[in-house]
Order: C-alpha cells, then structure tokens, then sequence
C-alpha cells in the first residue's frame, strides 16, 4: 500500500439561496475511497423562471474533524431554459456535459459530468 488515503467526496447541490435537503446529500452522495467517484444522483426541485435560478453543485471532501470545500460548478437555469438551442433537444436526449470544478480562487480542481433537464410545469401536466 502506498500509504495515501482516498479522498471520500460528496455533492451538495443548491438553487438560488437554498441548499437542497443539506443534512441528507451527504449521505446520499458519500462516495468512499474513491478519487474519481461515480455518483449518480438525481435532483428535482421547483423554481420559478425568471427568479433565483443560479443552480450550483459543491464538491465536498469528507473529513474526520472538518469537511473542506474541493469546488463547485454553476449553471444559470434561467439562460439555459431561454436558450433557442436548448430546445432544439428533445427532453429524452438532453447532452451529457462536463463542467469545470473550481475551488473558491477559480482554480481548477476537475471535472463534473451531468445534465440537466428543465421541465416546464405545463408539459408536466398535459
């Protein structure tokens, strides 16, 4: 063994002022000695466009005393849903994109791969 311990990391996920259920995350999305963890997770959540609509996705390291911040991603849903080219993709076939992790002094700390679908109330409904 070589003696370095693999990170443990989590997600922490939020739009506009809110974390999105903050205590239960962690445990949801702990992946345990892992540098390169698959989470797999699914969010959904309400949001009023136009309104708070920055969606940001934290990277945590969990610690035994203190969790420490690895970076975070943000995404301007509000753009994004009024983007012609975004609808141009069926809600089936949104892309897969890799965003860019940054930690607090914008530098990079890896990638995020994900997507993300933006389902109007209205075609919920009919």
């Amino acid at each position: 063994m070589s003696g370095e311990e693999k990170p443990n990391y989590y997600l922490k996920v939020k739009l506009g002022p809110d974390f999105i259920d903050e205590y239960g995350q962690k445990d949801a999305t702990l992946r345990k000695d892992s540098k390169y963890p698959p989470f797999y997770y699914t969010y959904e959540f309400d949001a009023v466009l136009p309104g708070s609509a920055f969606l940001r996705i934290e990277v945590w390291e969990d610690n035994l005393f203190q969790d420490e911040f690895v970076g975070s991603t943000e995404i301007d849903c509000e753009n994004r849903y009024l983007n012609p080219h975004w609808h141009c993709f069926p809600l089936e076939k949104k892309p897969i994109e890799s965003r860019a992790i940054r930690s607090e002094y914008g530098i990079f700390t890896g990638r995020l791969s994900l997507f993300l679908e933006i389902i109007p109330v209205k075609s919920i409904n009919s």
